[in-house]
């Protein structure tokens, strides 16, 4: 499957958690579906293709367990994460008899690393800087957070890269 076509439902009420997260979500080459309600999600869910849903708890309209039970009657081969502020031990086994993935707010690197793994693609990051030790010390931070780097000394040596890579994002030194 081409990793284009991979949709993740993004449902919270919060609107700027949404957007900050569906941004990074686009970044690792997923399609991004947002709803700010349960039934918002479910209607969304009806209308297109959804490999993984992510529901947010606590949401005016509908809680989150309810929410990914009906999804999950609507598509049983749905992946399903519970990601949520308001967390507790009940939750979570509520999540597990589900068969639904669990995260909480505070401690997102967990649910970064679920999301990576459906991921065909890595992610790649530019580091462009005049100095060596720098770029050796950074990319190694990169390499730490699962990203490949790709590192280079001068804008024209970035170029060349850029033409040959498909970069997510680069970070560029102001004076080489």
């Amino acid at each position: 499957m081409d990793e284009k076509e991979f949709h993740i439902l993004l449902v919270d009420d919060e609107q700027k958690f949404l957007d900050s997260i569906s941004e990074k979500i686009r970044l690792r080459d997923f399609t991004p579906w947002l709803a700010t309600s349960g039934q918002e999600a479910l209607e969304i869910a009806r209308k297109q293709k959804i490999h993984i849903a992510v529901v947010d708890l606590k949401m005016p309209d509908m809680d989150g367990i309810v929410v990914i039970t009906k999804l999950k009657e609507m598509h049983p081969d749905i992946k399903t994460v519970l990601l949520t502020g308001f967390g507790d031990e009940k939750v979570r086994e509520a999540a597990e008899a589900l068969d639904s993935a669990y995260f909480e707010k505070d401690k997102m690197g967990g649910f970064w690393t679920f999301i990576k793994s459906f991921s065909q693609s890595e992610f790649h990051v530019l580091l462009v800087d005049d100095e060596q030790k720098f770029l050796d010390s950074i990319s190694e931070k990169i390499r730490l957070r699962d990203f490949t780097p790709w590192l280079a000394t001068s804008g024209q040596e970035a170029l060349e890269i850029a033409r040959k890579q498909k970069i997510h994002i680069a970070v560029v030194d102001l004076k080489m």
